[in-house]
């Protein structure tokens, strides 16, 4: 899996990063690291992750409930790079569409889900 296509702000969300392939040959975790960066169109809001090593090469990546929290409802754009020493490796790119919680205490106030357009 990749980085999803949607993330609820405030939810935590975890997948599974398989090896990177660097010029026809796998790069695994025994060796590299990885790290995804998160940016939206709004200035201050930002997020970077770690890969946590797997043992079949892979990382497992999880984004907290804390760091989502403030995510503006919007797309975001995300970058993943593995390092190895003085080697950087961009090996992916894409964008997520940060979704708002629906969640609440005491009495709900009005939602509209509707986009600006």
């Amino acid at each position: 899996m990749t980085v999803p296509a949607e993330i609820v702000a405030g939810s935590t969300v975890t997948w599974i990063e398989p090896p990177a392939l660097v010029t026809d040959s796998p790069a695994t975790s025994d060796t590299w690291t990885l790290q995804i960066s998160f940016r939206t169109n709004t200035a201050g809001e930002g997020a970077t992750v770690a890969g946590t090593a797997r043992a079949d090469g892979g990382w497992d990546v999880a984004l907290s409930a804390a760091t989502t929290a403030d995510w503006t409802p919007a797309v975001w754009y995300w970058q993943k790079k593995i390092t190895s020493g003085a080697v950087v490796v961009v090996t992916g790119s894409g964008t997520t569409e940060a979704l708002p919680s629906l969640s609440f205490t005491g009495d709900p106030t009005a939602f509209d889900g509707r986009s600006q357009a």
